[in-house]
């Protein structure tokens, strides 16, 4: 399968909170998706080449922070933090009381 490179712009409009989980979780996806696509036998087989599978990362990584740009899930996420020891009580805690 050819990819082609050339590029266009495409304007979306989509839940930014959304878009983020959904990059976020592809991105985790991504590597592991492209490696059985690269071991299926036969004529399923798809070759990937790994400037193709490092410019998806590019991709997707860009609309992942466009989106988080327009969230505040740094700063919810930052609020949400806390630490525990091995007796799962918390030993440090951004959260406000």
């Amino acid at each position: 399968m050819k990819l082609s490179s050339e590029t266009k712009e495409i304007v979306i409009n989509v839940a930014p909170e959304r878009a983020v989980v959904a990059m976020g979780l592809l991105v985790g996806l991504l590597d592991s998706f492209v490696e059985n696509m690269r071991n299926t036998k036969g004529d399923s087989a798809v070759p990937f080449d790994d400037s193709i599978l490092k410019d998806m990362h590019r991709v997707i990584g860009e609309v992942f922070d466009r989106c988080l740009e327009q969230t505040n899930l740094r700063e919810r996420v930052q609020n949400l933090i806390v630490l525990h020891d091995e007796y799962g009580d918390a030993i440090f805690s951004t959260e406000e009381n």
